[in-house]
């Protein structure tokens, strides 16, 4: 797809404006720095109530950090190629900025005039407060999260490249699905279900015939954000709301271009440009994003899409994020109640094994899939019977297995029965290696680089600790029969020897000459 970019006299919107960040940054004049709002909460109805309290749920999958960086999956599709960080984040707030001091928009309705969108929605949206720097405020990043998701679908998927990708629907699909514009389902016989015009259509929308004025809100608001790209962004091809609308059965026709002129939404012939950056009501060719169940209680489903196989490593982390707090902690208490140590030589033995144990779980948040998926079978995998006796006999000859990892299997072995399963930072249950392997291999393998020297010495460490573990008993047990076996072979030695003397021994020489004989009576 092709890619937007800020316009040049739009590019302060990358940098700091000179005010830094934090509440006190210059407003309107660096990222980030869009403005306060709210203060006062209220109820309100129909889709600004539901977008008030949706979004933050809508986002709770997404991570901030990642989502704004250059690591950003929207960043990528939106942008095209390499991402830029600063101009991402200079065009999310850029839009958002436009959008909300931009005009009430209105649109006509077989000839009459009708508000399409009310500005002072916006206060009404963000009544939760939200101070000057967004970015530092929770309900201003779920709205900046949700705005990245509209843009991408505002941008459109044609059908032959598929609807939608499967990672970017596990990101956006909550915050798409409470500003999907639907239509009612058509009453069979009534009437035509081909809708040609743009009057038909906002007829719909409007409620004339069994439709909810809330469709035509939602019509507003994206209105409205297109109107924060028109200002802020340059790009070489169409805006669509395609994406966002269900159809219901009904037998859409193209319709557009849409423009807006002053305080008004234009299309087809009214509008004064049909080129790049205008946006397309329906466009024949473009797919949906949204189910076709009711959206209010199917948020999340969607259509069966297929899956880059270069994304699945993507669906994957976002479905976990949300578990990875609790999976840290748990990791935690796994390590803790299977610390063995204590103090040694000045070092807490039980503090390093916890604190590797927790770095190691941060580490699986990031691993490949194809990886984690292989560590999780391999810990799980039986260690085989035979392998103990191998590791004492020949741990040069294993392949790939280390004699480290042999050994301490025979050191489980040697223990007794295993310890009972413990919860990993992946969410699924393992079952308990034995100590050496936990301080060697597993955590040692998973640090960085500037550890490698400290791992491959503990994992020596840990291996001789593990031989001697396993060899001390039958050592000393050899060391006391050879001495049991000298001291009879000595004994016996004495008997022999005395037997094959005389009985009477040679004179012994004493004092001043004097001789003594000495027998045996």
């Amino acid at each position: 797809m092709g890619k937007i970019n800020l316009k040049q006299e739009k590019q302060f919107w990358e940098g700091t404006g000179g005010g830094g960040t934090g509440n006190n940054c210059s407003v309107g004049h660096s990222r980030y720095c869009i403005g306060s709002y709210g203060g006062e909460e209220e109820a309100y109805e129909g889709f600004i109530g539901k977008w008030k309290k949706g979004i933050g749920s809508a986002t709770r999958e997404m991570d901030w950090n990642r989502q704004t960086g250059r690591q950003s999956l929207l960043a990528r599709e939106i942008l095209g190629g390499q991402v830029d960080e600063y101009k991402w984040k200079g065009i999310l707030s850029c839009v958002m900025y436009e959008a909300l001091n931009g005009r009430s928009l209105k649109v006509m309705i077989n000839q009459k005039q009708h508000i399409l969108w009310d500005n002072r929605h916006w206060n009404r949206i963000l009544s939760r407060g939200v101070n000057n720097y967004w970015a530092d405020n929770s309900h201003g990043q779920a709205m900046l999260l949700g705005l990245a998701c509209l843009i991408r679908a505002l941008l459109g998927w044609d059908i032959d490249q598929m609807a939608t990708r499967q990672a970017t629907r596990a990101l956006c699909g909550p915050v798409w699905d409470l500003v999907g514009i639907r239509l009612e389902n058509p009453v069979t016989g009534e009437g035509s279900l081909s809708v040609k015009s743009q009057d038909q259509f906002l007829t719909l929308l409007k409620g004339e015939t069994g439709g909810t004025d809330d469709q035509l809100t939602k019509l507003g608001f994206l209105s409205s954000i297109y109107y924060g790209l028109t200002s802020c962004c340059d790009t070489a091809r169409h805006y669509d709301l395609t994406p966002l609308i269900r159809v219901s059965g009904y037998q859409m026709q193209q319709m557009g271009p849409c423009t807006i002129e002053g305080d008004s939404l234009q299309c087809g012939i009214h509008s004064k440009s049909g080129g790049s950056g205008s946006l397309n009501i329906w466009r024949t060719g473009i797919g949906t994003v949204l189910p076709e169940k009711s959206l209010d209680t199917s948020i999340g489903e969607g259509p069966k899409l297929k899956v880059d196989p270069s994304e699945e490593d993507e669906v994957k982390r976002i479905q976990r994020d949300s578990l990875q707090g609790s999976q840290l902690v748990q990791a935690w208490v796994a390590a803790q109640a299977q610390c063995q140590g204590g103090k040694r030589g000045g070092e807490d033995r039980c503090s390093r094994q916890v604190q590797e144990a927790v770095e190691q779980a941060k580490k699986k948040k990031d691993m490949p899939t194809g990886e984690l998926e292989r560590d999780r079978i391999k810990a799980d995998k039986p260690p085989k019977p035979e392998q103990g006796a191998r590791a004492l006999r020949l741990p040069e000859q294993q392949g790939g297995e280390t004699a480290q990892e042999l050994n301490s299997q025979e050191h489980q072995d040697l223990k007794g029965p295993a310890a009972p399963n413990r919860v990993v930072a992946e969410g699924s249950i393992q079952k308990s290696e034995p100590e050496g392997k936990i301080q060697g291999r597993d955590l040692g393998d998973d640090v960085g680089d500037s550890r490698e020297d400290d791992g491959n010495s503990q994992m020596k460490k840990v291996q001789t600790t593990a031989s001697s573990s396993v060899g001390s008993g039958p050592i000393i047990g050899g060391i006391m029969g050879l001495i049991l076996a000298v001291a009879s072979v000595y004994g016996l030695y004495r008997i022999f020897r005395r037997r094959g003397r005389s009985r009477v021994e040679p004179p012994m020489q004493l004092s001043a000459g004097i001789t003594r004989r000495v027998a045996y009576r």
